[in-house]
């Protein structure tokens, strides 16, 4: 076991590093991404548990298929373009104890692209794992007026309504996507994609990045759930309601 109390582990090549804990992983020990050069980083190699927090000064975590956990105490340092972690496989970035205090999660499918999210419970707390992936998968409608993301979701457990700010960039959405219309939140069950309230739309706030931010109440525990962004009507289209009647 390696445990120790007020340290720090640092990785500060200045190429590929490989982190691969065999064994538990404890004490007051911060991990620090601090590569040499701003194209490196650090491959995870193993599901991890980080003791501490996570300093993000330069270069990437690749999560590739495995997961890492870190405390609620969170140092983003410079987080951002230069250094994220990157969601490039199936693992997950996992924040543990998320409360009403908020959370960033620094997620980028590639290191040329970061769609951070920021979470918090309404009350309560719990543990939440979040990836984002390029494209749109489940498709939408229309994804020429979506942004080409989706952020994925998954709460250990749902102790209250979960605060939710997307945040995307000039460039991420496709090319029929207006960036001042108003947008709407979509969440896949599934089996299709569902708009979340308000149903009327959201104006984005900010400009690079531009943030959504909207409560959700859908979460199953356990589950991975998708989320996507798009203009009025590109997710599932505007629905026409129509009531018939018959009489002999």
């Amino acid at each position: 076991p390696l445990a120790a109390q007020n340290c720090a582990l640092e990785f500060n090549g200045a190429a590929q590093q490989d982190f691969n804990v065999a064994g538990s992983f404890t004490g007051k020990i911060k991990t620090v991404i601090n590569n040499s050069s701003s194209t490196a980083g650090v491959n995870v190699l193993t599901n991890i548990i980080l003791p501490d927090s996570l300093v993000f000064k330069i270069g990437y975590l690749f999560l590739n298929s495995s997961d890492v956990s870190i405390s609620l105490l969170i140092q983003p340092g410079t987080t951002g373009f230069g250094s994220h972690a990157v969601t490039n496989g199936t693992g997950l970035f996992i924040i543990k104890n998320v409360a009403a205090t908020p959370a960033l999660f620094p997620v980028g499918r590639l290191v040329t692209q970061f769609n951070p999210v920021v979470l918090y419970w309404q009350s309560g707390s719990a543990d939440i794992a979040v990836k984002v992936d390029s494209g749109l998968a489940p498709t939408v409608l229309f994804p020429g007026n979506a942004v080409n993301r989706v952020w994925r979701i998954k709460p250990a457990n749902v102790p209250s309504a979960l605060y939710t700010i997307f945040n995307y960039y000039a460039g991420d959405a496709n090319a029929g996507f207006n960036y001042a219309d108003s947008v709407q939140v979509g969440f896949h069950d599934g089996k299709t994609w569902n708009i979340l309230p308000p149903v009327a739309g959201t104006t984005p706030g900010g400009v690079n990045p531009y943030s959504v931010p909207i409560p959700i109440s859908i979460f199953t525990p356990g589950n991975l759930h998708p989320f996507a962004i798009g203009n009025l009507h590109a997710i599932v289209g505007l629905h026409h309601t129509i009531s018939l009647s018959a009489i002999k």
